[in-house]
């Protein structure tokens, strides 16, 4: 498993969207395996991704944990 983390401009719920559109069905196809407040986490491919936002002083810190989707993942944070 990988950790990744990152400072965003971007409120969390937007990175959260954009998390959506990028991993999920629309985008890399994986599934929406859980959904909560400030956290979505994807499965497929015989891994997953966990992506979380908490709002932060001009924008959000932003973490992904993933397995076996670190590329895809390291794309992901240069968008948000």
């Amino acid at each position: 498993m990988k950790q990744l983390a990152k400072e965003s401009t971007m409120k969390a719920a937007e990175v959260l969207s954009v998390a959506e559109s990028f991993f999920g069905p629309e985008g890399l196809g994986l599934t929406v395996a859980d959904h909560a407040d400030g956290c979505v986490t994807f499965e497929g491919g015989g891994g997953f991704v966990r992506v979380s936002a908490s709002a932060k002083a001009g924008g959000s810190a932003v973490n992904v944990d993933t397995s076996e989707w670190e590329q895809p993942a390291l794309r992901f944070l240069t968008r948000v």
